[in-house]
C-alpha cells in the first residue's frame, strides 16, 4: 500500500481533486481535468455506477486516460483505493430487505443498505435500488 493510497482512503472523501486518488498523478489529472473531471468524487461517482465491477470501471478509466505515458496499472491502483475507501466509509446498518449474491460486509452492501432499499435480482453486481 503506497503512501498516497493510505492518504486516501484515512479521510472522507470531500473536495479532493482528482491528483489525490493512487494512481491518478499530474499528467493523468491533467487529462481528467480536461474533460471536466476535476474532483476525486467524479471518479467515486463512477465506480458506484459501474455498482463497483472492476472490468467496466478500469474500461472507463483506461479510455479517460488513454495516451503514450498511460500505464494500465494505473487505472488499477485507484480502483483499489476506491474499494478500500467504500469499505470504510460506506457503512451504514439500515435493514437490508433481500440480498442475493454480494456478500455480506462488503461495500456493495452497505452502499445498497445505506440506501434502504436493496434488491438483488440474480449473481451479477446489478443493483435495483427504489
Amino acid at each position: 500500500m503506497t503512501e498516497v493510497h493510505k492518504d486516501f482512503t484515512c479521510e472522507p472523501i470531500g473536495c479532493k481533486c482528482v491528483e489525490c486518488l493512487p494512481g491518478i498523478g499530474s499528467v493523468t489529472g491533467q487529462k481528467l481535468k480536461e474533460q471536466g473531471i476535476v474532483y476525486a468524487g467524479q471518479v467515486l461517482g463512477q465506480f458506484l455506477l459501474f455498482d463497483g465491477e472492476k472490468d467496466p470501471f478500469l474500461d472507463w478509466l483506461n479510455w479517460r486516460i488513454r495516451g503514450p505515458n498511460t500505464r494500465p496499472w494505473f487505472a488499477k491502483e485507484c480502483y483499489e483505493a476506491l474499494v478500500a475507501w467504500c469499505n470504510r466509509y460506506i457503512t451504514h446498518n439500515l435493514p437490508v430487505t433481500e440480498l442475493k449474491g454480494v456478500p455480506e460486509g462488503s461495500w456493495q452492501a452497505k452502499w445498497a443498505s445505506k440506501k434502504g432499499v436493496f434488491v438483488h435480482n440474480s449473481l451479477e453486481s446489478s443493483f435495483n435500488l427504489g
